[in-house]
């Protein structure tokens, strides 16, 4: 059996999708680190892959692994991709969201797509229904709002996170959840609001780690998609195939 590999090295996690001949996606799993057990899940023996496809958002590029296979892909912005990037600036587009629009376009063609990714950073990207890539917004992700508000202020605490409903926070920790939170929340709905605006039969598709967090907390209706990334990098491997 033929396997393609896709991994995708993000800024907190490093994920890994390993798909069949037919295009299905058989096994996936993620570390903080390039551990032993990450490579040994990496290296598994039941699927071989001979297609390999790497996306990284880090700013130093690690010894990735020692898999030998026909073709290898570290993504970048010479790489063909399955839409038009009309992007100003190709090279600082982050290679997550070159993954993200690539899996969008196939769960969704012919229509308009937001594409948010929510990790350490959230992302907005849209896609025309005849697959122009327009461009988007970056914001700070959960995480980040709480490490700024305690790294660039003097007394306010580092607030772990923890689901928090309330409008009102009652002491300084609820009142620091409450803005992030309600704040976030208020944030990724205004912006679905204006892209709505704009297309009004648009789809927003969110996937990402942070993702989790905003389901059933929107007003608008979204598709959450954990898998996306690895979608679109194996439909970029594919497009490039030998």
């Amino acid at each position: 059996m033929r396997y393609s590999l896709t991994l995708d090295i993000g800024n907190t996690w490093i994920k890994a999708a390993f798909f069949d001949a037919d295009g299905v996606l058989v096994q996936h799993f993620q570390h903080k680190t390039f551990s032993n057990a990450f490579y040994k899940e990496l290296n598994n023996p039941q699927y071989a892959a001979d297609q390999i496809i790497v996306s990284n958002v880090r700013q130093a590029e690690p010894a990735y692994f020692n898999i030998h296979a026909a073709q290898k892909i570290i993504l970048n912005s010479e790489i063909p991709v399955p839409f038009n990037n009309l992007y100003g600036t190709p090279k600082t587009l982050g290679m997550d969201r070159v993954a993200a629009i690539s899996g969008a376009m196939l769960d969704y063609p012919e229509q308009p797509v937001l594409i948010i990714t929510a990790g350490t950073c959230l992302t907005y990207n849209l896609l025309t229904a005849d697959n122009q890539f327009l461009g988007g917004a970056i914001s700070p992700g959960l995480t980040m709002r709480y490490r700024a508000l305690s790294k660039f202020t003097g007394k306010l605490p580092m607030v772990r996170h923890a689901e928090f409903d309330n409008l009102i926070g009652m002491d300084t920790e609820e009142s620091i959840k409450s803005g992030v939170q309600n704040g976030l929340l208020a944030e990724v709905d205004e912006i679905i609001n204006k892209y709505q605006t704009l297309y009004p039969n648009i789809v927003t598709v969110m996937t990402g780690g942070a993702t989790v967090f905003f389901e059933n907390k929107l007003k608008n209706k979204i598709f959450a998609d954990p898998l996306l990334i690895f979608k679109g990098l194996y439909h970029i491997l594919q497009f490039n195939a030998k």
